[in-house]
């Protein structure tokens, strides 16, 4: 499973891999809570925990992986 909070391409873009889904929402929860305290004017940040299946089907225009379980396959500045 994968935490997101953001939105890909956005500085404010970030996520984790998981493998439990409360540990994951409390990372996601956390992880928001430090970004809105970083940036007050910021609006909504939206935050997803979606399965490997879902995550492996989402792309960047070019045809790589936003999400990866496999380090060769990350783009860089969105990793936490």
């Amino acid at each position: 499973m994968f935490a997101i909070v953001g939105l890909p391409g956005s500085v404010h873009h970030s996520w984790r891999h998981g493998t439990g889904r409360a540990e994951l929402q409390a990372w996601a929860d956390k992880k928001w809570q430090q970004t809105r305290e970083d940036n007050p004017a910021l609006g909504s940040l939206p935050i997803e925990i979606i399965s490997d299946r879902e995550a492996l089907k989402r792309r960047w225009r070019d045809g790589r992986r936003i999400y990866s379980t496999d380090p060769a396959d990350n783009y860089p500045a969105c990793v936490e």
